[in-house]
């Protein structure tokens, strides 16, 4: 799919449904708002899914209660307990004699999970409903969908079995459709959406529907402002070979390990391992049987307006899990630690950490070729050592993670769903734990990362190495480059950033300046708006930022293209000349289009030095 700001279903208009009365009757009418999730069902709390159109309400967020990081009690229409309409609500009233248009049909009540045999897709070419729709396929369901262009992904859930319309129509909706799934960047007036509603089919959030996927599941849900992808994707692969060959999972990005490098594994054990995404409160969905914690730092500032937000989202994310489950949560981080305290009563809370305190630990860290070795811990007793063929102190973390999540599910054994009381593992013996530690080493020892999680990409000459990562965060970007640092001590590491949001880059302004100390050089291109029209700040750019890095020389390149251009003038000058003395290592980092720099770099390059990879 191009590299343009329409990605899946164009930029992301939050959707406001609202109802208004009008010469005598009610009318329907959209508002648009900026917004997080096109639509909005439900109301947000931990309590309380955001989900099928139907219940008590729909809850809408204008960009005035985002601002207080609020949602507006705006009522589009209720129901009763019987899913018809509540009449009696004065925000809605249904009169057939005084209106002229037809009223929409009431939504079917939130159906069997088991029973529904059709599904649509509407933006079935993003990343999060392509992989949904591979997984409804393997379950034996009719699969329909529908985006604004063709591309990878749809061509995937095609060759799939699925049937793919490009372009939106009330006609995209097949007569037998039990559900439909909503991206939350479809934009406002979708024909699909309203003929939906009027035809009353159930609507899902991919939140929402991911929640009844996982609803009779034993489900493993991966949290964090930072690493829960890789850090998901891991446990994954060392439960699947270690523990549950036909484990079943979903996680927020391309796995090479998974089939086809999609998202997905798609098996039917009770056990299901889940990225669980906290923008919006997106993961207040979730029953998790085990929650694993990795940090929890202020983000998404256009959601959340302070860090104290955030925790209390999390919180309302550990509240949820299931009676005799576990919560594990890094201790080394302030974040995790707080939102620990409102694991339920019944829930046994693990800690695991490089500072001393946490329950499991991981001592003597060893960069070695291709990766980190260091030996497990569990309350100063030695369990083993382990190699990650990754650098960097966070992936040692993320690794440490899965080590005690895998290593408590397998000394417990099958969760009992009827259990009312902590887990106790106090009783097993540390030959136990060793045994349970001696089954992750493989699966890590094989793990190849995530697709934009510092992905190698090209090697261009003898001496010019190409990544691509995907931090767009302060934190992200300090991470990466303590690891590139660790794999390549002696090189020359430029950095193309790209911001990620105004909102973003306005809030850590100060941060970000500071960021790219572990770099040797910086360009700094054009802010990715993403769902974003324009800077909320005049006074902050990403040009400005270019002036402002502490520590390594910077540059502003507006274009993409002119950072291409700029590399490949610098790198042939310096190698034809034979003046290149260290090796170069260029990243491209950021959440945005910048991910086809290395594409085009190489590109450009190939007519001027070897390619070699």
């Amino acid at each position: 799919m191009a590299f343009t700001m329409m990605r899946s279903e164009g930029l992301m208009l939050g959707t406001t449904i609202a109802a208004q009365r009008c010469s005598g009757h009610t009318k329907l009418v959209r508002g648009v708002g900026r917004g997080v999730g096109a639509l909005r069902y439900g109301r947000l709390g931990p309590q309380h899914s955001c989900g099928v159109l139907r219940g008590r309400g729909v809850g809408i967020r204008t960009n005035a209660a985002k601002a207080q990081g609020k949602r507006d009690e705006s009522v589009l229409f209720r129901f009763n307990d019987a899913g018809e309409f509540d009449s009696s609500d004065t925000v809605f009233s249904v009169n057939a004699q005084a209106s002229s248009e037809t009223p929409p049909t009431p939504p079917k009540r939130d159906p069997d999970f088991s029973t529904i045999s059709s599904v649509h897709f509407i933006g079935i070419g993003g990343a999060g409903l392509s992989v949904l729709a591979h997984v409804a396929l393997e379950q034996g369901c009719t699969v329909s969908g529908s985006d604004i262009a063709d591309g990878p992904r749809t061509e995937a859930v095609k060759k799939a079995g699925a049937t793919v319309f490009v372009g939106h129509s009330a006609d995209n909706l097949g007569e037998d459709v039990d559900a439909v799934v909503v991206s939350s960047a479809v934009p406002e007036g979708n024909p699909e959406v309203d003929a939906a509603i009027g035809r009353g089919i159930p609507l899902y959030k991919r939140e929402t529907w991911l929640g009844k996927l996982t609803a009779t599941r034993e489900l493993v849900a991966v949290a964090g402002t930072h690493g829960k992808t890789t850090t998901s994707a891991m446990l994954s692969m060392v439960l699947k070979d270690g523990f549950d060959d036909d484990l079943g999972a979903v996680i927020g990005a391309d796995v090479p390990q998974f089939p086809d490098c999609g998202g997905a594994l798609h098996g039917s054990s009770k056990r299901f391992v889940l990225e669980a995404d906290e923008y919006d409160g997106a993961f207040l969905s979730l029953l998790p049987t085990v929650a694993l914690v990795t940090n929890v730092e202020w983000e998404h500032v256009d959601v959340y307006p302070s860090e104290e937000a955030v925790r209390e989202s999390f919180k309302g994310f550990v509240s949820r899990v299931r009676p005799g489950g576990a919560l594990v949560v890094c201790g080394d981080d302030g974040g995790a630690r707080a939102v620990a305290a409102a694991a339920p009563a019944t829930c046994r809370v693990v800690t695991y950490g490089l500072e001393p305190g946490n329950e499991w630990s991981a001592t003597m860290l060893t960069p070695v070729q291709g990766g980190t070795d260091f030996v497990v811990v569990r309350n100063a007793m030695p369990l083993g050592r382990v190699f990650i063929p990754m650098a960097g102190i966070h992936n040692v973390l993320n690794a440490l993670g899965v080590i005690t999540t895998a290593a408590l599910m397998g000394a417990a054994g099958a969760f009992d769903p009827n259990r009312t009381s902590p887990l106790n593992l106090d009783l097993a013996d540390e030959d136990s734990f060793q045994e349970q530690v001696q089954k992750t080493t493989k699966g890590l020892e094989a793990f190849r990362g995530v697709c934009r999680r510092l992905e190698l990409k090209h090697n261009i000459g003898d001496e010019c190495i190409v990544y691509d990562d995907y931090a767009h965060h302060p934190t992200e970007i300090r991470a990466s480059l303590q690891a590139a640092r660790q794999m390549y001590q002696d090189a020359k590491i430029w950095v193309v950033f790209q911001p990620h949001t105004y909102s973003r880059l306005a809030q850590f302004y100060d941060d970000f300046v500071t960021a790219f100390s572990g770099a040797d050089r910086v360009i700094i291109t054009e802010t990715f708006g993403a769902r974003e029209e324009s800077s909320i700040d005049e006074g902050v750019s990403a040009e400005g930022l270019a002036e402002s890095v502490l520590g390594p020389p910077a540059a502003y390149l507006k274009d993409i293209q002119d950072a291409v251009e700029r590399l490949v003038w610098e790198l042939t000058a310096v190698t034809k000349s034979g003046l290149m003395v260290e090796p170069v290592v260029i990243i491209s980092m950021g959440a945005g289009s910048i991910t086809c720099l290395a594409d085009r770099l190489v590109e450009r390059m190939s007519g001027e030095i070897e390619i070699l990879d």
